[in-house]
């Protein structure tokens, strides 16, 4: 099987931050495949209609050999296995790892839309990604991750930590 990269965004704002992102980290080292960048940590903002503590981000790049539907398989189970749980939409979480990119591919099903359909509206997301691939050309947009977030609109506050 071809090895691809997949890019990760990692989020969370409950518990022990720093702990939860590095074993998401190495469990997704060990489960998905090779973890061949990893961005610096963002504070940032939490995005959406509920009143909650920042979030501290992250994005990696992963080589994997796993299709689109089992790594979103995979990281449902890393998921859970760190203590996410499903209250609300948009609300507080242990962990998040959403993925943004999965190579150059575009993905639409029923369970699964990649390239992640709202990057171009989330610093919290174009930030940590700029920083590990900012010539990377989002398939769909066909521009580069530096010029999206050159044209981002959003203002929430992210910060490096």
């Amino acid at each position: 099987m071809k090895t691809q990269k997949i890019i990760l965004l990692l989020g969370g704002n409950m518990g022990n931050m720093d702990e939860t992102m590095r074993s998401a980290i190495s469990i997704i080292h060990n489960s998905l495949g090779t973890v061949s960048k990893i961005s610096n940590k963002f504070k940032t903002e939490a995005w959406g209609p509920i009143e909650q503590a920042p979030f501290l981000n992250i994005a990696i790049e992963v080589k994997t050999i796993f299709s689109p539907q089992l790594v979103l398989n995979k990281i449902l189970s890393i998921e859970q296995k760190l203590g996410r749980k499903r209250f609300k939409k948009y609300g507080p979480r242990t962990i998040d790892i959403d993925i943004l990119f999965f190579s150059n591919r575009i993905i639409s099903t029923e369970r699964l839309i990649v390239p992640h359909p709202q990057i171009q509206f989330r610093n919290f997301a174009l930030i940590p990604c700029n920083e590990i691939i900012p010539n990377f050309t989002h398939p769909g947009l066909n521009k580069k991750i530096k010029v999206l977030l050159n044209e981002s609109q959003d203002n929430l506050n992210v910060k490096e930590i």
